[in-house]
């Protein structure tokens, strides 16, 4: 049964540091502390476990490699890379109850 809430859900969406407007959210979030201004709400990969910590990692690759060159791939970077290949962008989350 869906809750009368449910079309108020943001989009939930994995996190693509390639993608200018999602660095521009986690730029908004570190200025506002919090993700109420973000109009998704990000998920995490399998095997992640914290949301703001994954997203800085992924930052912290992008810009560096944009700056010095490619990075080598580690666990984490094949498990995410795999991630974002095989879901859609953008899906709703199912309500659990």
């Amino acid at each position: 049964m869906a809750s009368m809430l449910d079309g108020f859900r943001r989009p939930a969406v994995i996190f693509n540091r390639a993608n200018k407007q999602h660095r521009k959210w986690a730029h908004q979030f570190l200025k506002d502390r919090g993700w109420r201004n973000c109009p998704v709400q990000f998920i995490l990969p399998e095997g992640e476990g914290d949301q703001v910590r994954m997203i800085m990692r992924e930052l912290s690759r992008y810009y560096l490699s944009k700056e010095f060159g490619a990075l080598p791939m580690d666990d984490h970077e094949y498990n995410y890379q795999r991630h974002i290949e095989t879901m859609p962008q953008i899906h709703v989350l199912k309500h659990r109850g």
